[in-house]
């Protein structure tokens, strides 16, 4: 495909998506692949169900509808400033701080002032941040920032139609099993000489995306339900990228993650590569040589 990604002009607040939409989008027409909505999302932003829906495109299952359907919003509801964050951010200060501070210079939320919050969203709804923090056995801390969207009424209104179909322990041992069934029982090894001799090899592989939800911003039309006490008294975040509690992340994560999946998986023999993905971890299965698996 002769396919060159149109320039954009940088956005005024939050980053523009780091996803080349265009490009990928013409690889997945080309595929006939069953989603339509990735370039829109990387130019535009995604909804996340409340003021713009999220189109149907026949990837993972359908709710039911009960499940699924929006409430409908209070046109009256104003956007509540003074409410304060949750017991876990002023325990864990030091590291509430570095975190939001982390996400406001990555350019993921942006940092406004509580006038300009009741000025800029008449309606919407402010939601609570708490923060988890692990330390890992290396001393290093991880900190995750998780905004209630569900105390605050936000999740209830969203209309979020799928359901995301995750995969087992036992898809990764059937995947391993598969893989060795078809390099000894299918004949792959002997019929293309690699092994023995060589350095022909099989290797599991694990990896992560950092910040997996933070790679689409949220479309503009849907900030107003985006927003959150700041660790400041005189200031609040608007989180112009998806954040950790919006119950649509999952889902929009997953869309994109099991595009690239489908994609990496039309470009390899079966026995070359399988793979697991879950939400933003993969497990890979690579055979072949030192060369190849690299």
């Amino acid at each position: 495909l002769n396919v060159k990604p149109r320039p954009r002009a940088p956005p005024q607040e939050g980053n523009a998506c780091e996803v080349q939409g265009q490009v990928m989008q013409a690889w997945l027409d080309r595929a006939s692949d069953p989603e339509t909505e990735i370039e829109g999302w990387c130019d535009d932003g995604v909804g996340i169900g409340i003021n713009r829906q999220i189109k149907y495109c026949n990837v993972f299952p359908p709710v039911p509808e009960e499940e699924a359907r929006a409430e409908v919003p209070d046109a009256n509801e104003l956007i509540e400033t003074a409410i304060d964050n949750y017991a876990s951010m002023r325990e864990n200060a030091e590291d509430a701080k570095i975190e939001v501070e982390r996400v406001v210079k990555k350019r993921f939320a942006s940092r406004i002032s509580k006038r300009r919050v009741r000025e800029r969203f008449k309606g919407g709804q402010a939601s609570k941040l708490a923060i988890i923090v692990k330390t890992k056995d290396d001393g290093t801390k991880k900190r995750r920032l998780i905004v209630d969207l569900k105390r605050s009424g936000r999740n209830a209104l969203a209309y979020v139609a799928e359901r995301v179909v995750l995969p087992r322990l036992q898809d990764a041992v059937f995947m391993m099993l598969m893989m060795f069934q078809l390099l000894v029982n299918g004949g792959v090894i002997a019929a293309n000489g690699l092994w023995p001799p060589g350095d022909f090899g099989v290797e599991l592989v694990s990896g992560d995306f950092s910040d997996a939800y933070y790679h689409f911003r949220t479309h503009q039309s849907e900030w107003e339900h985006c927003v959150s006490p700041d660790v400041y008294d005189d200031t609040m975040l608007l989180w112009i990228h998806m954040c950790f509690g919006l119950k649509a992340a999952p889902l929009i994560w997953c869309r994109l993650a099991a595009a690239i999946a489908r994609c990496l998986a039309g470009m390899v023999e079966k026995w070359e590569l399988m793979f697991q993905l879950y939400l933003d971890d993969p497990l890979l299965i690579v055979a072949g040589t030192r060369e190849a698996r690299r």
